[in-house]
């Protein structure tokens, strides 16, 4: 922008001017969605845990993508427990990189764990590429999900929270690539008692008249499981 400052004085007239050069800074982003969650039940569908997202890098000027996202699971405590992000199943039950590549806009999900059980889990999603817009990002967060495969699984609220969320914009001084957030949603795991299984490795017999006829383990054993740990009763037929 150019100032001009005229001074005039008996019809004679004398002028300065100043050029002022205003630099634009990264602006903190905005996000919002509303809590989804509910019941989780054994066996069942997956829990969407949010809705309704928006967001926006906040600058005028120049429009950016998204880099990252940061989700916490608190009460982390069976052998199978997922997040479903940007269209991959993440395993939060190990400190690790659960997916290299997403399904839908290849980030990678890194997983990382707090001591004991049970725990909370954090997972960073990154973004490979400088590619990821407003709308895949709301779409993102709209599908993040809760999944337990576990045949017996503990009962309880798991707290799904949206807790960071950069945009590709400059970082340092007075720039601010990264909003810190507190959006949560629960998910509450059911449990449900599940039917025991038998299973014969081979379901013919022979043998010879006056001797016996043995289920032999590896060949023809039976494998019988009930994954609550009840009491168990087999019982045998015999049909002639």
């Amino acid at each position: 922008d150019t100032i001009t400052i005229t001074g005039t004085s008996a019809g004679e007239s004398t002028q300065i001017s100043y050029t002022i050069t205003t630099s634009e800074v990264n602006d903190e982003p905005t996000v919002s969605a509303s809590a989804a969650g509910g019941t989780y039940t054994e066996d069942g569908s997956n829990v969407v845990m949010f809705t309704s997202a928006d967001v926006a890098d906040s600058d005028s000027q120049v429009a950016q993508t998204w880099d990252k996202i940061v989700i916490t699971i608190t009460n982390v405590a069976d052998e199978n427990e997922y997040l479903v992000i940007d269209g991959s199943e993440c395993d939060i039950t190990a400190a690790a990189t659960c997916v290299a590549n997403t399904a839908t806009n290849s980030g990678a999900a890194v997983v990382t764990l707090g001591g004991g059980l049970p725990t909370t889990a954090t997972v960073t999603w990154t973004a490979d590429d400088g590619t990821v817009d407003d709308s895949e990002m709301e779409a993102l967060i709209n599908a993040l999900a809760y999944k337990n495969d576990d045949h017996t699984p503990t009962e309880g609220a798991r707290v799904i929270t949206i807790t960071q969320l950069d945009d590709e914009g400059s970082t340092g001084g007075n720039h601010d690539a990264s909003v810190s957030l507190s959006i949560a949603a629960t998910t509450t795991v059911v449990a449900v008692d599940d039917d025991p299984t038998i299973d014969i490795d081979d379901d013919t017999l022979s043998g010879t008249e006056d001797t016996n006829f043995e289920f032999n383990e590896g060949t023809d054993g039976w494998d019988v499981n009930e994954y609550e740990d009840n009491d168990l009763t087999v019982t045998l037929a015999v049909d002639q």
